[in-house]
């Protein structure tokens, strides 16, 4: 499956974030607490409907709002186009996705993500 489009509204420090991504890989670089991370962390609760950085779902909704919204648009191995889109609040969560020809439990862990920490070596 491949990304093609990916907005963000109120997930941890973005308030408003599109991206159009590039059909072969993404690269992210800034300074820290730039928000690098918290885009992988959105594309990872959308493939597990969890985050890899906490277990409370409403740490990832920005400070002072109720919701914070996730979607993308992918492309799955036939060349068909969907949605999915995750509502995250204080309590709850839920998943959207369109063309109901996956449950969300044959489509969790279809998306590949990898991410780099620089390390300090002592």
């Amino acid at each position: 499956m491949i990304i093609k489009r990916l907005e963000l509204s109120n997930f941890r420090n973005h308030v408003s974030l599109q991206l159009s991504c590039n059909r072969n890989f993404m690269f992210f670089s800034g300074p820290n607490g730039s928000g690098k991370s918290n885009i992988l962390e959105a594309v990872f609760f959308l493939s597990y409907a969890k985050s890899f950085r906490t277990n409370i779902a409403g740490h990832l909704v920005q400070h002072g709002c109720d919701v914070s919204l996730v979607s993308a648009e992918y492309e799955d191995d036939l060349g068909l186009e969907h949605t999915m889109l995750a509502s995250i609040g204080k309590k709850k969560r839920f998943l959207l996705m369109t063309r109901k020809s996956k449950t969300f439990l044959q489509f969790s862990g279809c998306f590949s993500l990898s991410s780099f920490y620089k390390m300090t070596m002592f």
